[in-house]
């Protein structure tokens, strides 16, 4: 699924703008916020050994569950990461107490008009955060379900003009 997502949504515009783009994934089966996760700061580390990351920083997205997951990266964040998007997603899981440390990104958040369990609850998550000073922008895809098709409604290209927003 992660391999399908990075190629409908993010390859094609990442390689028109000369992004690397990678999805780790979990061992056995597991959800990478349940302890796959761990992995994670020694990961990004050797992608900066091994690649000439602009300005020594990743950009971190996923959709649902890869969105749910974001909060686990606190282990590489900030000092790694420099944007968080979830579409949708939250910032969610055991640690949602601590994401204080994320005030220093520009958190992304996209969902579908039609996706009414997820819209309630990131657009309150998305008012809070930003009551707290978080850089938070939330935006509501019109005619679009759980999974949002990128190539309909220009998403990739729009996430891509989002990440570089904030640099």
């Amino acid at each position: 699924m992660a391999a399908n997502t990075l190629e409908s949504d993010w390859r094609k515009e990442g390689e028109r703008r000369g992004y690397i783009l990678v999805s780790p994934g979990t061992p056995d089966g597991s959800l990478f916020f349940e302890g796959a996760d761990r992995v994670f700061p020694e990961f990004l580390e050797q992608l900066l050994r091994d690649y000439k990351v602009k300005g020594g920083k990743f950009h971190v997205a996923g959709h649902s569950n890869g969105g749910l997951q974001r909060v686990p990266c606190r282990r590489a964040v900030p000092q790694y990461v420099s944007t968080l998007t979830g579409y949708p997603g939250l910032l969610d899981g055991p640690d949602v107490g601590k994401m204080s440390v994320l005030k220093s990104m520009c958190i992304f958040m996209h969902v579908g008009d039609q996706d009414s369990g997820w819209m309630t609850s990131m657009q309150r998550q998305a008012d809070e955060m930003k009551k707290q000073g978080f850089n938070v922008r939330f935006t509501v895809e019109k005619n679009q379900v759980h999974r949002l098709k990128a190539s309909e409604i220009d998403l990739s290209n729009r996430l891509y003009q989002e990440i570089e927003s904030c640099k």
